[in-house]
């Protein structure tokens, strides 16, 4: 695994397992998180993940805010 696949996967499961808490202190059971319907947010943030998983990978990543 090359190390901006080991950073990527690091962040996604830190940031899952912490989402995962957040719902779970919403008092959420599993079945109410597994068959509830992502939103539009959610599904362009899960993108997101995959495209800049896919820039690592590339080495294609930019630093937008960079200009």
């Amino acid at each position: 695994m090359s190390l901006a696949d080991h950073i990527f996967t690091d962040l996604q499961d830190g940031h899952s397992e912490m989402f995962l808490d957040f719902l779970d202190d919403l008092e959420l059971s599993q079945v109410d998180i597994q068959t509830s319907q992502r939103s539009a947010a959610t599904l362009s943030y899960e993108r997101s993940f995959l495209l800049l998983s896919l820039a690592l990978k590339q080495g294609t990543f930019t630093k937008p805010w960079l200009g």
